[in-house]
């Protein structure tokens, strides 16, 4: 369900038999409204991972949330957070179920501090699109556009000669459990703190062989460090931070 075949809503986004190997796994548990009886799921990356020459456009349902419907698995509304990824920054973080007040509206929330260094609100009965805001160092994108798509940098793809962009493989988190205080509305968030050397090469897909495309050369050391965040959940503004001294991995 999270890569469409030929005809399929988001097919458009595939080329040819591209989605044949299109990747898109999904290896984390998602959050579930009872009172919207919606079950919201994240998705894996394209593949292969750092050759996007090998799979253009926006590659759906890829790097993305799905809204769906428990008992059909009908997929109610999407909301991509990478479009055509090529740093294996996948959307597999656990996805934030708040109830709160949005610039002066109740709204039924869904919060997510991504892979990719932004963190995201969306309206979770409806997946609109409401907020997106850098909480990590990164020198991939200028911002999120008023739609939620990211305006890519120029030139922060993989070469074959090797990009150095922020964040690394592992992203500004991971699949670390983040936190809501509702008290507060704090959202907290571990965050790893690294750029990669990333690589791009060509790849024929081979049945039970890793199908990447390249691959990425981490900083470590004193380019490397951690932090616990707190981020405001209704701006995504960092309200403090614990500093670690390495990246963290839980």
């Amino acid at each position: 369900f999270t890569v469409p075949a030929p005809g399929e809503p988001g097919s458009e986004t595939w080329q040819g038999d591209d989605w044949q190997t299109g990747g898109g796994s999904t290896w984390l548990t998602g959050s579930y409204d009872p009172e919207l009886d919606l079950l919201y799921w994240t998705t894996g990356n394209p593949a292969p991972d750092w050759n996007g020459d090998l799979r253009p456009g926006d590659n759906l349902f890829t790097c993305a949330v799905l809204a769906l419907d428990p008992d059909t698995g009908e997929m109610q509304w999407h909301f991509q957070y990478t479009p055509h990824d090529t740093h294996d920054w996948d959307a597999n973080q656990i996805p934030v179920l708040i109830d709160g007040e949005f610039r002066g509206e109740q709204r039924k929330l869904l919060a997510l501090a991504n892979r990719n260094a932004f963190y995201y609100l969306l309206d979770r009965e409806t997946g609109e699109y409401l907020l997106g805001e850098e909480y990590s160092y990164q020198t991939w994108a200028e911002g999120i556009d008023d739609n939620g798509r990211p305006i890519v940098i120029p030139n922060t793809d993989p070469t074959r000669e090797g990009n150095l962009v922020w964040p690394s493989l592992q992203g500004a988190t991971n699949w670390f459990s983040p936190s809501y205080n509702p008290n507060t509305e704090q959202f907290f968030v571990p965050n790893r703190r690294m750029g990669a050397i990333y690589f791009k090469a060509d790849v024929e897909y081979e049945p039970g062989m890793p199908f990447l495309g390249g691959g990425e050369q981490p900083l470590d050391g004193d380019d490397a460090s951690g932090a616990i965040l707190s981020l405001d959940a209704m701006t995504g503004e960092q309200q403090w931070e614990f500093e670690l001294q390495t990246p963290l991995w839980s």
